[in-house]
């Protein structure tokens, strides 16, 4: 079942969905069947009725933790982080002291923004992770650096992407948060060029991590090579006011002031619900230069 889904290209999801039936039909007793088809059936973007199913494994065999695991992801992406929250300690109480479950409900809570409980759960999986694989580990760590820059607690923020990076060295969510927040504050610039590059050469098509590394670049003042690594960000991205405020930075930089006016316009069109601060986008473009 599950090369059909992570392996074989012959089959599309259509196909796959009819493959699934079949197997509830002749298995309908048996966890993992109902666990397939709700993977077909969130890949089709039928989310209630994934989530329907992945219920109904979880029913049948309550130490199945990927199915809980994946009750927890379907509801962060569909914006149900306090359902997310539920289903993981609903699965924590039938299987305690799981540290994926742990880790998951720190998740919920860090997109939920309940920096608390997300500090809670996720160091609480931290300490439990002495037994898991070092990807486990690399991942909780991950989740902990996110959290810490949240509390502005930087020192423990680096600290965690440091030993994420350490345990797994292709871990280029790792790179890219800590490449991007070192940016941010001016520090060790060095060391996120280094990490910056590091993950766009592992993951060569994402635009997130094109625009960290062009970040960067910017705050060494190697705007042309900013230039260069903004341009293929906002090839490979989806429109964002904080990508085109970059964009207008490094061509203002560049002294092609009229580019960089458009491009702010762009983020100030797009500024509302977003990061980017509105006010400072608007005094650049009235005054049509960079603003610190």
């Amino acid at each position: 079942m599950y090369n059909v889904m992570s392996i074989n290209q012959n089959l599309n999801l259509d196909q796959k969905q009819e493959l699934a039936n079949i197997l509830v039909l002749k298995h309908p007793r048996v966890a993992d069947t109902h666990m397939f088809k709700g993977d077909v059936l969130w890949q089709k973007g039928e989310l209630d009725q994934a989530k329907s199913l992945y219920l109904t494994a979880v029913s049948m065999q309550p130490q199945l933790i990927d199915a809980w695991r994946k009750l927890v992801e379907l509801n962060i992406s569909s914006g149900d982080t306090d359902q997310a929250i539920r289903d993981g300690q609903e699965g924590l109480k039938l299987n305690p002291g799981n540290v994926m479950l742990t880790y998951y409900i720190g998740v919920a809570n860090l997109v939920k923004k309940d920096f608390d409980e997300a500090r809670k759960y996720l160091e609480t999986a931290l300490n439990q992770s002495e037994n898991e694989n070092a990807f486990i580990q690399s991942t909780i760590y991950t989740s902990l650096g996110d959290l810490y820059h949240e509390l502005k607690m930087t020192s423990a923020s680096d600290v965690a992407y440091e030993e994420a990076i350490k345990l797994d060295s292709t871990n280029v969510g790792a790179m890219n948060n800590y490449a991007y927040y070192l940016a941010l504050r001016k520090s060790n610039l060095d060391i996120a060029a280094k990490h910056a590059a590091k993950a766009n050469d592992i993951n060569q098509k994402s635009g997130t991590f094109q625009d960290t590394y062009a970040w960067v670049l910017f705050q060494q003042e190697k705007f042309k090579e900013a230039l260069y690594w903004i341009e293929q960000a906002v090839k490979n991205s989806d429109a964002s006011a904080v990508l085109f405020d970059h964009y207008g930075d490094i061509l203002m930089k560049l002294g092609r002031s009229k580019e960089a006016i458009k491009q702010w316009e762009k983020a100030l069109t797009m500024s509302n619900n977003s990061s980017v601060d509105k006010e400072k986008i608007k005094q650049k473009i009235s005054e049509k230069k960079y603003i610190e």
